[in-house]
């Protein structure tokens, strides 16, 4: 890659309020701030096929590079930027490093969990923060947070506003830890603003469970007083001008392709598949939540890896020409891995 001008890695990182003369002043915090708005919007995950989007993607990385070397980090930033493991030496990588590195960390999720741990990171930790009494963290939260947050998810566009806020929806929040209360409130926080941010642009993510989709349930959405019945098993729909995106909560073991077929990974051993034959057991019971469904073992063949399916007995194919209709049932897909 050809050396880059100063003044051209300012403008790459978009940041406005610092030249060629004061560049060296910027925060550490303030300059990542500015590198993970620019990955999130020019990601090549989000530009497929767009060539002019993925040179200057690296070209992020590269200006991100050479204004850190400028830039004197104090200790008080090193502390604060160890404190956040996910981002250890992930982003500081060069050129040189092995693929398999590059991999990790050009990974759109990772930038969106990135820009996550920045937040919390940066309101968690006690010199970024006045006085912050926890109990009054609602009030602090209007007074600054928000602020400071709306004008941030100004710079995000719709798609990436939707990423953002489904990774928020799936977050693992850990209410019962009294030092995950600040991270918490502040991922709420993040998601109200997200949520209201998108619903001005007449767009609605709604996040069932599995259980929601095999039981057919029709979710009640209010809309300016009016009610709209959405069915779960859909995977977007448009009533007038708004657009409501059904996006599941699923175990990492379940996915649902573009049919409705219900993708599930099993894992087994030999042995224990031999124990259930000795024991006169003809099926193997798996529980998606309250669904019960058996896997003939006789129909399984000695393989580490091998495909079962259950036909028309999963979620309801979707009708386009009437969206409520359920009769049609789609298939249960295992994927059995036995070792």
């Amino acid at each position: 890659m050809k050396k880059m001008k100063i003044s051209e890695a300012i403008t790459i990182l978009n940041i406005t309020n610092y030249t060629i003369y004061n560049i060296k002043n910027i925060s550490y915090n303030e300059l990542k701030k500015h590198y993970h708005i620019q990955c999130l919007k020019y990601h090549p995950d989000k530009n497929i096929n767009n060539e002019e989007c993925t040179l200057f993607f690296q070209n992020i990385n590269h200006a991100y590079n050479i204004l850190k070397e400028l830039i004197i980090i104090n200790k008080e930033d090193c502390n604060y930027d160890e404190t956040n493991t996910n981002e250890t030496n992930t982003n500081e990588t060069n050129t040189n490093e092995t693929n398999t590195n590059e991999t990790n960390t050009n990974d759109y999720n990772y930038y969106i969990l990135n820009f996550v741990n920045f937040i919390i990171n940066y309101y968690s930790h006690s010199t970024n923060t006045i006085n912050l009494d926890i109990n009054n963290i609602k009030q602090y939260a209007n007074e600054h947070i928000q602020t400071f947050l709306v004008n941030l998810l100004d710079n995000f566009s719709i798609t990436i506003l939707e990423d953002l806020y489904i990774f928020l929806l799936k977050y693992n929040e850990n209410s019962t830890n009294p030092s995950n209360i600040i991270s918490n409130n502040i991922i709420t926080i993040i998601k109200t603003i997200v949520q209201e941010k998108l619903s001005k642009y007449n767009i609605y993510i709604l996040t069932p469970n599995i259980a929601n989709l095999l039981n057919n349930d029709i979710y009640k959405l209010t809309i300016n007083n009016d009610i709209i019945y959405i069915p779960l098993w859909h995977h977007e729909l448009n009533f007038e001008n708004n657009i409501i995106k059904i996006d599941p909560l699923l175990d990492t073991n379940i996915s649902i392709d573009i049919d409705n077929n219900i993708h599930y990974i099993y894992n087994n051993t030999f042995n224990n598949i031999i124990d259930l034959l000795n024991t006169n057991s003809a099926t193997i019971t798996i529980a998606i939540e309250n669904h019960i469904f058996d896997i003939i073992i006789s129909d399984l063949t000695f393989a580490k890896y091998q495909i079962y399916s259950i036909k028309n007995q999963g979620l309801s194919k979707i009708n386009i020409n009437n969206i409520l209709d359920n009769s049609y049932k789609s298939d249960i897909i295992f994927h059995i891995y036995l070792s």
